[in-house]
This record gives structure tokens, C-alpha cells and sequence, in this order.
């Protein structure tokens, strides 16, 4: 067993623990970089009127589950520039129950969400560091800020490499988070495995919100996410759920969708839907024990899940045809072996003795904003990944968008950022030849999607309007690609008769398509410098404009945003810079006005090589 996996015996136990927590302050200091021992701890004794916490695990803990609607995490002076390394995560698969194989926090109040083919769902969305619930009965609000007491230079929060995948922050319906100096690195999802069915949805692989997330001079990198797999099995037939691999024909939870069943009379039936993010069902194969009998048709994937495979057939009747694909998932392939061929799911076209369902979709490598509200003010995204789940033979590969952020039905205000060097791509083919179809990989920077309400609310989401909203300003959007060619930066979509209203001005655009970005006074790329990551600690970690890039003193400022990305004051020259960073004008004198001294501030080594001593 997994050392990041504890018993029923052990998630029961710390269910109750959090239930019991007092009631404590409202600002919690963090004064170690460890992960405790017990998932669940919340140990910040006070001292000097200070709560201390021994890590950051301890700190979050205790904001979830104490009675305060506001909490306020910061750090000890001795972790600036320090990096949290995390190796455990919360994941609940079920409203109702634990298994030898899932540990989940917090407490099972927080969990019923709604009801999707008689399943009860649940409001965590797959593996992750952290769960920030709304908070019953208070409604809460956390903030996480690495820049109090002092702090030149924030604190990392990555995934541990050789930890199972999980994302870092799952942001429940209603709760709010607020994030300031933080570098979030390695977060890392994987949607559930279709044994045979469709494989699941993978998204935001730093970040998965249904609530209002504020980020303020942060640092995204190396952040994915795939889609899950399809893949051949002749003992299991569910859906990949969001949280874990199908088991035997129930669909994984939440919400895969379960294989058929056969009926009375030996008709194949049909493979149940996934619910949101879920991977569709198998169909049953009829039994050839009433004459000519169709196989079951394959599930339809929930958003972002693969269709599952269409059942097989008795002697003359005809296969069951593949379920299509959510948006982005792959579609199950069609059996056909002697009857007439049936139309194939979404994404892909009819199959042909096909045995195997769509990949999942990978989508929002660093963020997923589900029908929530995200702010971004000096954040730098770069090296994150949306990858769509594996096809095997006649089931559809699933497609990948938004290398780094995916929007659907939810609001999101971008202004002073700068993407680049993000990545999205298709599925892999895992045994043979992959089905003909249409999986794609676009928007490396931002995927802005706009459904109808009713298809937002479809399969268990929680949505409260139709379409989508996205507002670019003074950004930088370049370098997007699939690993051997260029993509858009930016897609603004629509899909069942919702919309997407997609505005800004001043930016740095390389590629864009859809919304009125293109034509609201976007700059080009032709003048924009190299970029160079400098790898320092915390939000210090900058992608700094090069000299004469066109970044540079090009764009007005903006009221209440009065320093860059690394607390550098804008603006530095005539005007301010395009982007998360300004360009600094008398470095020759930054030392004792900048902690750090120059080289801390300067971001480029090559670019200025000289300093004063302290």
C-alpha cells in the first residue's frame, strides 16, 4: 500500500479530528518546511500571541476547520526563499464511504454536492494537496501570503517528484482563496483510467476552482495534467472517474459512468454516462440467445471524459455504436463486425471491432476555473503542460487545451502576467493504429469556453450562469506550442449555444483566436526580446523583458497596481512595462533600497554584471 494511502480505519479518524478542532486565530504563522506525520494534523500551539505551526500542512488544517471566516496563513522569516516540498494529498472518491485505497479530508458535511445517475458526487475533484472547502456553517476566506513579516522573496509550494499525482489546491463552491508570493511547482493530475471505457478528465494541475481564487505576484511553472486512458480489459468495463481508475464495471469515482448490463431478453444495454469530468461506460454485447440482437451503445463522456465503446452483437444484429466524447475527451470506438456500422463519438468517427473507449481530455495544465472567478495581477505562467488521455487502437486519443489556464463558464480578469513556453498536446496511441478522429491541441496559453447553462450543469456541476468571460490586459501571451509547432495563445470557444466575451488592450499576443483580442489594440510580436527564466526562489522567479523588447514602457499603468511580480515599484521608466515584470531603469543604485541587493533584483545575470558589496 502506498505510504500516501491510509486505511478507512485511519480517513475515519481523521475526519473526526477535524471535527473536534477549537476554534483558533485568525493569522497562522508557518515556522517549518516538513510534512507532519499524519495527514490530518492541525497542531499550531500559541506562543506570544503567536500560532505557530510546524508546517505548512498544520496551517491549512486548522484555516479549513476552525470557526473563523477569515484566516490568514504567513511565514516565518527564516523559510524566505524556502521550498515546501509535499508528498500527501486528500482524495474522496465517494459521498458515503472510504476504501482501504482513499483518504479523505475534510469533514463528510463538505462532501454532498449533488446526485448524477443515482451516485451521489462529491465536491473534491481528484487527488490534491489541499482542500479548501466554503465552510460550514461559516463561510470562509484563506489567504496565503509569502510576502508578510518581511519576506524578499516568497516560498515555493511544489509537489514532491517521486510522489503520486496530485494537484495542490482544490477550491470548493462558494470558499475563496487568496495567494500572494507563492511559486507553485509539479502539480501534477492525471484523469481516471477506462479499463475498456472512457478515460477521465485531467484539469488544473496546480489549481481546480468552483470558487474565487485571487492570485497576486505568483510564479506557475511545470504544472500538467492528462487526460485518463483507455484501455483494453476483459474483466472491467466502467468509466475512468476523476479520482480513480474504473473497478471491475462500477464506473471510478466520482463520477464515472458504469458499464451496461444485459437485459431479460439478451439485448445489449447501454454503458451509463459519466457525470462531470467522468469517462463514459461500455455498452453490454448482446447474448445470442433470442436471434439477432444490438449490442449496447457506449456511455457519453461527461466534460472532458471519453466515450465509452459500443457493445458487441449476436449473429446478425448490430454492434453498438461509441459514446461521444465530452468536450475534449475522446470517442469510443463502434463494433461492427459483420452489421451495419455505427456512427462514432465525438472527436472520432465509426470503429471498426472496436474494443476500447476515448482518452480523456487534458485541460488547464496549471489552473481549472470551473464556473468560478480568478484574478491574476503579476503572475508568470511558463513550462506547464495540458496533454489529452491515450486512444488505444479504434478509441479516440483525447485532445489537450489550455496548457496553462482552461475557463469554463467562469470569470476570469488577467492584467499585468506574462505566459510563455507553455505546452499542450494530444494523446498517445498505446497499442496500434489510433482511430481516425479529430482530437486537437490548442491554446497553450489560455482556453476561455463558453457553454449553456444547462450544458455547464450537466453531470453533477455546479453552475449558476451561461457563458464565459475573459479580460487580457497589459500581458504578454508567446511561445505556445505542441512540442514541434507553434499554437494559438489564446482561444476564446463556445460550445451549445453559450458564448465567450474575450476583451483586453495592451498585451503582447502572439496568436489568438476567437473574442475581440485580436482587435482591441494587441501588439505584435515582432519586437518582443528573448525571455529569461531566472531561477531564484519564490516569486522572485521572473521571466524578464530583454532590452529593446516592446514590452518596455508600453502601456499605461493601472490604479492599484503599484509594484511588479517581485514588489519592484511601476513604473521603472516613462510608463509601464507590458507583462509580470518591470525592466529596472538605475540598478546601479538598487542596493539597500531592494533587499537582496542588485543581482537579487536584476533576474538576467547576463544583462547587468556587476554589483556593490554590502
Amino acid at each position: 500500500m502506498n505510504k500516501n494511502m491510509k486505511p478507512c480505519a485511519a480517513a475515519i479518524t481523521a475526519v473526526l479530528l477535524w471535527g473536534s478542532l477549537p476554534a483558533s486565530a485568525a493569522t497562522l504563522t508557518v515556522t517549518g518546511s516538513g510534512e507532519p506525520p499524519d495527514l490530518a494534523s492541525a497542531s499550531c500551539p500559541v506562543a506570544n500571541g503567536i500560532a505557530g505551526c510546524g508546517t505548512f500542512r498544520d496551517a491549512m488544517n486548522l484555516a479549513a476547520s476552525n470557526g473563523d471566516a477569515n484566516n490568514t496563513i504567513v511565514f516565518s522569516a527564516a523559510l524566505d526563499g524556502a521550498t515546501i516540498r509535499l508528498s500527501q494529498y486528500t482524495n474522496c472518491t465517494s459521498a458515503t464511504t472510504t476504501t482501504p485505497t482513499s483518504t479523505c479530508l475534510p469533514r463528510p458535511q463538505e462532501w454532498a454536492q449533488s446526485t448524477f445517475n443515482g451516485q451521489s458526487q462529491v465536491t473534491q475533484f481528484g487527488p490534491s494537496a489541499f482542500y479548501v472547502p466554503k465552510g460550514i456553517p461559516t463561510v470562509k476566506t484563506l489567504t496565503i501570503d509569502a510576502t508578510a513579516n518581511g519576506l524578499t522573496q516568497g516560498v515555493t509550494i511544489e509537489r514532491l517528484t517521486s510522489a503520486p499525482p496530485f494537484r495542490l489546491f482544490n477550491v470548493g463552491v462558494g470558499a475563496t482563496l487568496n495567494l500572494k508570493g507563492l511559486r507553485l511547482r509539479n502539480g501534477k493530475v492525471t484523469g481516471g483510467l477506462g479499463r475498456g471505457a472512457g478515460g477521465a478528465l485531467g484539469a488544473g494541475g496546480a489549481i481546480f476552482s468552483q470558487g474565487t481564487v485571487n492570485l497576486d505576484r505568483c510564479v506557475l511553472d511545470n504544472n500538467s495534467v492528462a487526460g485518463g486512458h483507455s484501455q483494453y480489459s476483459t474483466f472491467s468495463f466502467g468509466g475512468g472517474g476523476v479520482g480513480g481508475n474504473s473497478v471491475a464495471d462500477a464506473g471510478g469515482g466520482p463520477n464515472g459512468g458504469a458499464a451496461g448490463t444485459v437485459a431479460s431478453n439478451g439485448q445489449g444495454g447501454p454503458g451509463a454516462a459519466g457525470g462531470f469530468g467522468g469517462g463514459g461506460g461500455a455498452g453490454a454485447d448482446s447474448v445470442d440467445n433470442s436471434g439477432d440482437l444490438d449490442g449496447g451503445r457506449g456511455g457519453d463522456g461527461g466534460f472532458g471524459g471519453g466515450g465509452g465503446f459500443g457493445g458487441g452483437y449476436s449473429d446478425f444484429g448490430a454492434g453498438g455504436h461509441g459514446g461521444f466524447g465530452g468536450f475534449g475527451g475522446g470517442g469510443g470506438a463502434t463494433v461492427a463486425y459483420s452489421g451495419p456500422d455505427q456512427p462514432g463519438g465525438f472527436a472520432g468517427g465509426a470503429g471498426s471491432s472496436g474494443t476500447y473507449g476515448g482518452g480523456g481530455g487534458g485541460l488547464g495544465g496549471a489552473i481549472f476555473n470551473d464556473a468560478g472567478t480568478l484574478r491574476l495581477t503579476n503572475v508568470t505562467f511558463t513550462q506547464n503542460t495540458a496533454k489529452g488521455g491515450n486512444g488505444t487502437h479504434d478509441g479516440v486519443r483525447g485532445s489537450g487545451y489550455g496548457g496553462a489556464v482552461f475557463n469554463y463558464n467562469g470569470t476570469l480578469s488577467v492584467n499585468f502576467c506574462t505566459f510563455t513556453g507553455n505546452t499542450v498536446q494530444i494523446g498517445d496511441c498505446n497499442t496500434g493504429s489510433c482511430v481516425s478522429g479529430t482530437p486537437a491541441r490548442n491554446a497553450g496559453a489560455i482556453y476561455s469556453l463558453g457553454d449553456s447553462l444547462a450544458g455547464c450543469s450537466a453531470g453533477g456541476n455546479t453552475c449558476t450562469t451561461s457563458g464565459a468571460t475573459l479580460t487580457f490586459d497589459r500581458s504578454v501571451a508567446v511561445n505556445s506550442g505542441d512540442g514541434t509547432a507553434a499554437v494559438d495563445d489564446i482561444v476564446a470557444g463556445s460550445i451549445n449555444g453559450g458564448t465567450t466575451a474575450a476583451t483586453g488592450s495592451n498585451n503582447i499576443i502572439a496568436r489568438v483566436s476567437g473574442g475581440a483580442l485580436a482587435a482591441s489594440g494587441s501588439q505584435t510580436l515582432q519586437s518582443l526580446g528573448p525571455l529569461a527564466l531566472a531561477n531564484v526562489a519564490g516569486y522572485r522567479a521572473v521571466m524578464l523583458p530583454a532590452a529593446g523588447s516592446s514590452a518596455i514602457d508600453a502601456t499605461a499603468c493601472a490604479a492599484g497596481v503599484a509594484v511588479d511580480q517581485r514588489g519592484l515599484a511601476r513604473p521603472q521608466g516613462s510608463s509601464c512595462d507590458i507583462g509580470a515584470v518591470e525592466r529596472e531603469n538605475n540598478r546601479i543604485f538598487c542596493h539597500g533600497f531592494q533587499g537582496g541587493g542588485c543581482a537579487a533584483l536584476r533576474g538576467d545575470p547576463g544583462e547587468f554584471e556587476f554589483d556593490f558589496p554590502g
